[in-house]
């Protein structure tokens, strides 16, 4: 498993607790793991070989997701974006990030003031990646569904 941040306490936790770091101010997590997974023998379930991506992400950051071109600045669709580049197709995709109803910290560009969620749906749907939103039972039956 791997854990993306750019802050070192963090990134040594992740460490400590038997996750790969990987330092967003070191480049496009993205390729950073995609490289690791490389070069790591084992690393990829048979068939994974010419996607080179993972089977599962989460965004656990949400709207406070820093832009990682300008880390200074936020930009809530960021760590959705890189998921979507990084899993594979028939992969899935979990959004646990905060995105409150007004958007606490507003991307200058792109909206989100009101609080929107913009995910990259022709890339996640050409994967052929489920897609839902609501309550989830112990079971994984939705509860409610959103949309």
């Amino acid at each position: 498993m791997y854990s993306v941040d750019l802050i070192h306490e963090r990134l040594d936790k992740a460490a400590e607790l038997g996750f790969v770091p990987v330092d967003v101010r070191q480049g496009d997590p993205v390729e950073q793991i995609r490289g690791l997974r490389r070069a790591r023998p084992g690393a990829r379930l048979p068939g994974e070989e010419e996607t080179g991506g993972v089977m599962a992400g989460i965004d656990a950051v949400g709207f406070q997701a820093r832009d990682r071109r300008f880390l200074d600045r936020v930009d809530p669709r960021q760590v959705i974006n890189d998921l979507a580049r990084l899993v594979n197709p028939a992969g899935r995709l979990g959004i646990a990030g905060v995105f409150t109803t007004t958007d606490a910290a507003p991307a200058p560009e792109g909206g989100h003031a009101d609080g929107s969620l913009q995910v990259p749906g022709r890339r996640c749907s050409t994967k052929v990646s489920p897609s839902g939103s609501g309550a989830r039972t112990t079971a994984g039956t939705p509860r409610t569904c959103v949309t």
